[in-house]
């Protein structure tokens, strides 16, 4: 898009402090002791003891009027106008620039100053570029027909009618040399971009760290205050919102580069574009490779443990937790559960024997029994109390967490965080430890603290 100028300025009163800085601004009211100067959003008291002097907006025009008078090249222009710039003197900056580009008519600095564009060789206004050029606007951006053109054809190549969606992909196939040459001009600037974007895994990391504290935050806030997030009761709305929260912070985790693009409407675009058009010609999705090298380079969770607060303790408890026999399935919930630990702030926990023994028995008891509660017909195993007292676990902290059914450990850990008690569990944070087991379609956690011997 073009900007139809650059001097953005305003005329002001110069007020020069004794400290040596200068105050742009407007004098309102002069008191003996006190000036009062409006800025841009407000207005201060100074005293007189701190300005040394006040150059008003009318005796600045009287000496741009003498130096003027006295400017004769380019250069004497140029210097004018910084000096007027200095002043916030918009409208004699912009008449200097003028002299300057009118001595020196390929002069870039006065040029851009004064908005104008380089097209078809020369310079002109933004609005004698676009007649120039036959410019047109698309969602913001000023471009050409023909680049129009292929920006729509784009668009259609993701669009849900999947008539339309061959029919695009088909009519880029059948660009003509100028059509296929713009569609790689696109496409390689928009790749430039998302290269240029993610070239410092640092600052990426970073921003993302910016984004997810408040997200994690948000989040921990509303599954533990059980007034916001009632065992039983809670509003589709406060699901929807605690979902969307499990939702970005699962995008910064496992595909940041993406989170990151997301996070920016000009990268998301240029992702977009990249995307479909790889996908209309049947070639490698070169933004989705782009993320993915992303990833292999920084790691998995990269964003959550360079500012991981249980380091050490984290590596002593995979070490822990890896040594552990255990069924594929456990193992999958056991590694969820600790990531979304990790994402929210809280600590690891570390596999328990006898709690894993309470939840194997729980686990085949429910299935031997064709029943899915936590209150058993078992007289000895009525109660989780009762359970984990049998299994011989002693802690202050003890909880449970039921689920039914078949599916991938993902899905289970989404089910227990729709359930506000069992989300809860999840994210406990004087929970040390964990037994986990299931049996057919029966999943129980069991939870602990630290051990009391």
């Amino acid at each position: 898009m073009f900007l139809t100028a650059l001097i953005l300025s305003f005329a002001a009163d110069l007020i020069f402090l004794k400290s040596g800085k200068t105050m742009a601004g407007e004098v309102l009211e002069e008191q003996d002791t006190q000036v009062k100067i409006r800025l841009r959003k407000n207005a201060v008291w100074i005293p007189r003891v701190d300005i040394d002097h006040i150059e008003t907006t009318a005796q600045l025009r009287e000496q741009y009027r003498g130096r003027s008078a006295k400017a004769a090249s380019a250069a004497d222009h140029r210097t004018l106008a910084l000096w007027c710039r200095e002043r916030s003197l918009a409208e004699e900056e912009a008449a200097e620039w003028t002299a300057v580009a009118a001595a020196d008519p390929a002069n870039e600095e006065a040029h851009k100053a004064l908005g104008h564009v380089l097209a078809d060789g020369r310079w002109m206004t933004a609005e004698e570029a676009r007649k120039a050029l036959g410019l047109v606007d698309r969602d913001g951006e000023e471009v050409t027909p023909l680049r129009a053109k292929i920006l729509d054809l784009l668009d259609s190549v993701a669009s849900e009618d999947l008539v339309a969606r061959g029919e695009a992909k088909l009519a880029i196939k059948k660009l003509d040399d100028a059509g296929r040459a713009e569609l790689e001009k696109i496409t390689e600037e928009s790749r430039a971009r998302l290269e240029a974007a993610v070239a410092k895994p640092g600052s990426v990391l970073s921003v993302l760290q910016d984004r997810a504290r408040p997200l994690s935050g948000l989040l921990v806030d509303l599954v533990t205050d059980e007034r916001q997030f009632p065992s039983k009761g809670a509003s589709d709305a406060t699901l929807r919102q605690m979902r969307g929260w499990v939702s970005d912070l699962d995008r910064i985790g496992t595909d940041p580069a993406g989170a990151f693009f997301g996070g920016d409407p000009k990268l998301s675009r240029d992702a977009e574009r990249l995307s479909r058009a790889d996908l209309a010609l049947g070639n490698e999705d070169r933004a989705a490779a782009l993320r993915g090298a992303f990833l292999k380079n920084v790691g998995a969770e990269a964003v959550f443990r360079a500012g991981d607060l249980f380091k050490a303790l984290r590596t002593k408890v995979d070490d822990i937790n890896k040594s552990v026999e255990m069924s594929e399935a456990e193992r999958g919930l056991l590694d969820a559960l600790n990531t979304y630990r990790l994402r929210c702030g809280r600590g690891p926990l570390r596999w328990n024997d006898k709690l894993a023994a309470c939840a194997r028995q729980h686990s085949e008891e429910m299935k031997k029994l064709d029943y899915f509660a936590h209150v058993s017909p078992v007289a000895k195993y009525a109660t989780m109390t009762k359970r984990i007292g049998v299994a011989g676990f002693k802690s202050k902290w003890a909880g449970e967490n039921l689920a039914r059914g078949d599916d991938p450990p993902a899905v289970i850990l989404q089910a227990l965080q729709d359930s506000p008690g069992h989300h809860r569990n999840l994210l406990f944070a004087d929970y040390t430890r964990v037994g986990i087991a299931k049996e057919g379609e029966f999943w129980t956690m069991n939870f602990g603290g630290d051990p009391e011997e």
